[in-house]
C-alpha cells in the first residue's frame, strides 16, 4: 500500500470518526442526521459498523491507533489542504492547512467563549 493510499485511508477514518462523535452528541436518529448532513444512512452504517470493529483491535486496521489518541495532522497532509474541524455543537470550522495557527489559536478562544466547542 502507498503512503498516499495509506494517508487518505486514515483521513477518511478520522473524518468519519468525528462525524459520528458528532451524531452522538446532536441527539438526533440516523436518519435525521444523514437527511441533515446530506449523507446516506447506508454510508453511515458501513462506517459505524467499520470503525466499532476496528475498536477491538485499532492497531492492527488503522494506522492512526485508537480514535481517543492524538494524532500528529502534519504527517499525513503533504501539501495544503482543506481541514474540517466539526465542533461539539455541530457547526463545522473549515480552514486550509497553511492557515495561521495564531489566527486558529483566537478564532478556537471565542468559539470556547460563546459555548461553541
Amino acid at each position: 500500500m502507498s503512503k498516499a493510499h495509506s494517508a487518505s485511508q486514515a483521513e477518511r477514518r478520522q473524518s468519519w470518526r468525528m462525524v459520528l462523535d458528532t451524531w452522538k452528541v446532536s441527539g438526533l436518529s440516523v436518519r435525521q442526521f444523514c437527511q441533515n448532513e446530506g449523507l446516506t444512512q447506508g454510508t453511515f452504517y458501513y462506517w459505524r459498523r467499520k470503525l466499532s470493529a476496528s475498536c477491538e483491535n485499532p492497531r492492527a486496521s488503522d494506522p492512526v491507533g485508537a480514535s481517543d489518541e492524538f494524532v500528529d495532522v502534519t504527517s499525513l497532509i503533504q501539501s495544503p489542504t482543506v481541514l474540517d474541524l466539526v465542533l461539539r455543537s455541530g457547526h463545522a470550522l473549515r480552514m486550509t492547512t497553511a492557515t495561521d495557527p495564531h489566527l486558529l489559536s483566537q478564532v478556537l478562544q471565542v468559539l470556547q467563549q460563546v459555548g461553541l466547542c
